[in-house]
């Protein structure tokens, strides 16, 4: 038997922990999914969860008395000659294909229903080992609020404000509406505001603590004004309740 269609069988067998994998730190539609896992984190974490979903589906299977040929499949990853008639081969393939689609649809929605619990607990911003969320997401959103031994609350927050300083030491102040997170870098590339003032900043005295002015804010024109972080030195974030105002 050729060992490429035994490591091609070993990677489909695989694929319901890589779909589960996916599922729980990416989203289609909330952009703070977005995340940098080690690729070694992310291996360990398919296979086990491969063996674990296989082994379920094996009991399954044994439990309703299929009469699903696994020792077949155990000889094909053993790189064995096979000697079969194509109608039975081509039979057990498309029971194999079906087999490991059925696990990779219940490996997703089981990934989802899993991180949608673990989210509504903020078990993701309490426990390391289960976070799901780039740190900017956290900060920016507002969830970092909701961190144990955090002052604070999520719900609470109606607007976030920023103060930048940037290297041109001039500090921008505006409303956050959106930023841009790089998971294949692990960086925030750069943070878009509403409403943006300016105004500079400037040292006073020439202590050891100096203190520190700033000159009068000016309105900058236009709907939005993008910062990119390679000329921010550092932020300040104002958590707004509306109500409290």
């Amino acid at each position: 038997m050729n060992l490429a269609l035994s490591a091609i069988i070993l990677i489909i067998l695989l694929l319901p922990g890589a779909v589960a994998i996916r599922a729980y730190y990416t989203s289609f539609k909330d952009k703070e999914s977005g995340i940098a896992i080690p690729f070694s984190d992310l291996l360990f974490k398919g296979i086990l969860i491969s063996i674990f979903l296989h082994a379920i589906a094996i009991s399954v299977i044994h439990l309703c008395n299929s009469t699903f040929s696994f020792n077949l499949l155990f000889e094909i990853l053993a790189g064995k000659d096979i000697y079969a008639s194509d109608s039975y081969l081509s039979s057990y393939f498309i029971e194999f294909i079906w087999y490991n689609i059925l696990i990779s649809l219940i490996a997703w929605f089981m990934a989802k229903g899993f991180k949608s619990w673990v989210r509504r607990r903020n078990f993701d911003i309490n426990f390391f080992s289960l976070k799901n969320t780039n740190y900017w997401s956290y900060v920016f959103s507002g969830r970092y609020l909701d961190t144990n031994g955090v002052q604070g609350t999520k719900a609470e927050t109606d607007l976030i404000v920023l103060d930048i300083l940037t290297n041109s030491n001039i500090i921008y102040s505006g409303i956050l509406l959106d930023f841009n997170y790089s998971a294949s870098k692990d960086e925030l590339q750069n943070i878009i505001l509403g409403s943006t003032y300016k105004r500079s900043f400037e040292k006073e005295g020439k202590d050891e603590n100096p203190e520190h002015s700033a000159g009068i804010p000016t309105l900058i024109p236009g709907d939005v004004f993008i910062i990119p972080m390679s000329k921010v030195v550092n932020i300040n974030i104002n958590y707004i309740s509306i109500s409290e105002l």
